[in-house]
């Protein structure tokens, strides 16, 4: 393509085919993109331990906790900003366990 920097002919068919190019990645827009595979792995486990957690019976108190924890682990893995202390600390000081 035969471009000008200075009397800009050719700019509107640069930016229309850039657009033609560019219009199959278009459903991606409102996604991130993870390149790395260890950060897709970490995203999958925190996905299948929320889909746990959601599917427990809400009496099962521990085992939504353990499923809660798995799924900060995961992430922790990727941002390194969530202690899983921490949100056991939350959700236990929510409940009344052994009394």
């Amino acid at each position: 393509m035969a471009i000008s920097a200075v009397a800009a002919p050719g700019v509107s068919a640069l930016l229309d085919r850039l657009a033609a190019r560019v219009a199959p990645l278009a459903g991606f827009a409102h996604e991130p993109l993870i390149t790395r595979t260890r950060h897709r792995a970490a995203v999958a486990e925190a996905s299948a331990a929320l889909d746990s957690f959601r599917h427990l019976p809400d009496g099962e108190v521990a085992l939504r906790a353990e499923e809660l924890r798995r799924a900060a682990q995961a992430i922790g893995r990727i941002t390194g900003a969530i202690r899983v202390e921490d949100v056991l600390n939350e959700i236990f000081a929510r409940f009344c366990l052994g009394k």
